[in-house]
């Protein structure tokens, strides 16, 4: 499973989050369509591969996890969104949440100011449930997975700080072979990473991605995504590093297996450099992620 839920707050949780973590509760999460107790693994950065959680009890009976797996690959073929709204769960929206001590929660969790996303309908006493909830999201990468899995789907509605898009079609932009282009909002950029290893140092992570101005079939003028992490500490920094590192890797060997429909993307919001338009700047954590898929374009109607 590529999240589940904090079994103190019920807020979903990528386990990629979990490389930020210098300490990580084995006993502290649970799978987002029931109660079953599910395992943090793979979270080392020595690991080099993807973190997932692993389920360690049966799920329950009215679990709906195994009915969202086959959602997402009858999604990938067709139209899901009827009259009647989209039958699972998705994030509509980006809340980048400042945390505070709430009084009550046991074990004194931690719970982000204006709620928690991705809370289910039965309160905490009720189980969770994916189905018919869109929800709220902490970072990017459920937002970017949602656009991967869901092509067909990409008129759902999605409401990201400073982006002025309000659908998933329109918020996400792709940077391809062409001109540079100078941008005059924010969208959540993306486009494969290059196989080189990025450029780092204590101010910042510098990627080269496969795309920009290109000559003679050769990429000339690649555009380029400076992480300015100068005041992060250790956490954030090697979480950010491992998951481009393993997206990286992943991508070789997608390539090398012959599955050359799968790269690897990097996706972003960040602040377009106003003196060099092919460089971007992304200040926060949580606004940078990269997975390795294939991306389907459906012909539009």
């Amino acid at each position: 499973m590529d999240s589940a839920r904090d079994r103190h707050t019920l807020e979903i949780v990528d386990a990629e989050e979990l490389l930020a973590l210098e300490h990580v509760d084995q006993e502290g999460y649970i799978c987002r369509g029931c109660a079953a107790r599910v395992i943090p693994s793979a979270y080392r950065p020595e690991n080099k591969v993807r973190p997932y959680f692993k389920v360690h009890d049966e799920h329950q009976e009215d679990c709906d996890v195994e009915a969202e797996l086959k959602l997402v690959a009858k999604g990938k073929k067709q139209r899901l969104r009827t009259r009647d709204g989209f039958p699972g769960s998705y994030p509509d929206r980006l809340i980048l949440r400042d945390y505070r001590n709430v009084v009550g929660l046991e074990d004194g969790a931690n719970l982000p100011v204006g709620g928690p996303h991705g809370w289910p309908s039965g309160g905490r006493g009720g189980a969770p449930s994916i189905k018919n909830c869109p929800r709220s999201a902490g970072t990017i990468r459920p937002i970017c997975r949602t656009f991967i899995r869901y092509p067909h789907d990409r008129d759902l509605p999605l409401h990201v700080p400073g982006i002025e898009q309000k659908i998933y079609m329109t918020v996400f932009k792709r940077f391809k072979w062409e001109p540079i282009e100078v941008f005059s909002g924010k969208r959540i950029f993306y486009a494969p990473i290059q196989w080189g290893r990025p450029e780092e140092n204590e101010h910042y992570l510098q990627i080269t991605l496969s795309a920009g101005a290109a000559a003679d079939n050769r990429l000339k003028q690649p555009y380029r995504v400076r992480i300015e992490w100068a005041d992060w500490g250790p956490g954030r920094r090697t979480a950010v590093n491992s998951e481009l590192e393993i997206a990286r890797e992943e991508s070789i060997k997608e390539t090398k297996a012959g599955h050359k429909e799968k790269k690897g993307y990097v996706f972003f919001i960040g602040d377009q450099d106003a003196a060099d338009p092919t460089l971007f700047h992304v200040h926060d954590h949580r606004l940078i992620c990269a997975l390795v898929d294939e991306i389907r374009y459906p012909p539009r109607k």
